[in-house]
């Protein structure tokens, strides 16, 4: 609420909300209109202002909230959007980058999900393809020794 006070009294036209989206971010989001009737020099006022605002406002600091830059000035539906991420909510830190390369994303899950049903089906996932068997002579026994001549581990 204090935060949300500060917004509405230094920028009474342009601040519409501050929201919490479902993963938990803190939206702040100012409306687009004014930008377009002046200069360009407005949404670099908005942007410097909301960068000194997370440094400073006592909110900011007494909840640790950081800055999303993946979220940071975005333009959408009219809006300009700035995500705050509170230090209880866990965000991967190759999100920008997914969101970003977005088939790289959804290769990703699909490989999570043919392995996670390879496990459900009851099929062994080796941990690694460099030992994936272990090693056998051409007649099928295991070797145990890597190295010639009789080791500690055949006896």
């Amino acid at each position: 609420n204090r935060m949300i006070a500060t917004l509405t009294a230094d920028w009474p036209d342009a601040f519409q909300r501050c929201f919490t989206d479902k993963r938990g971010l803190i939206v702040c989001l100012f409306s687009e209109q004014q930008e377009q009737d002046g200069s360009g020099s407005w949404s670099s006022e908005l942007l410097h202002y909301m960068h000194h605002l997370v440094k400073t406002h006592p909110v900011s600091n007494e909840f640790v909230l950081r800055k999303m830059s993946a979220r940071w000035g975005k333009k959408s539906n009219g809006f300009i959007e700035f995500a705050l991420q509170p230090p209880w909510v866990n965000v991967s830190p190759y999100e920008p980058y997914f969101r970003s390369h977005l088939e790289d994303a959804a290769k990703l899950q699909l490989k999570k999900r043919g392995a996670l049903k390879q496990v459900e089906r009851g099929i062994a996932i080796a941990p690694s393809r460099r030992m994936a068997y272990p090693p056998q002579t051409p007649s099928g026994q295991r070797v145990y020794s890597y190295l010639a001549g009789e080791g500690h581990l055949n006896q």
